[in-house]
């Protein structure tokens, strides 16, 4: 991805650290989207990892109750009249800042 954008990973050293805790996906179509060169564009900073990442305070590994949540498998149902369903075995993109970063995609039906 760094290549791609034309981006110097000594200019992002945290960056291959982070990425050992919780990887990088971008799809390619969001990838195009982002201004090469510019280690500052929105949407790489969305999925690209920074160093803060690594020592983060985490209190729980689901911090918004989707495990208590879940009814079936591949299904969180937390609200009324709502429900979210899993409907594949991991997302598309990591972004950085992910609430479901642990949530057991692997657990889920494909």
């Amino acid at each position: 991805m760094l290549n791609r954008l034309e981006l110097d990973l000594s200019h992002l050293p945290a960056a291959r650290d982070a990425d050992r805790l919780f990887s990088v996906m971008v799809p390619e179509s969001f990838l195009a989207r982002m201004r090469p060169g510019d280690p500052g564009d929105p949407l790489l900073r969305q999925v690209l990892p920074v160093a803060q990442e690594q020592h983060a305070e985490v209190s729980t590994v689901d911090a918004v109750g989707d495990l208590d949540a879940r009814r079936a498998p591949g299904l969180i149902h937390k609200y009324n009249g709502r429900a979210l369903l899993i409907a594949t075995g991991s997302c598309a993109v990591h972004c950085r800042y992910c609430f479901r970063r642990h949530y057991p995609y692997g657990e889920e039906p494909r």
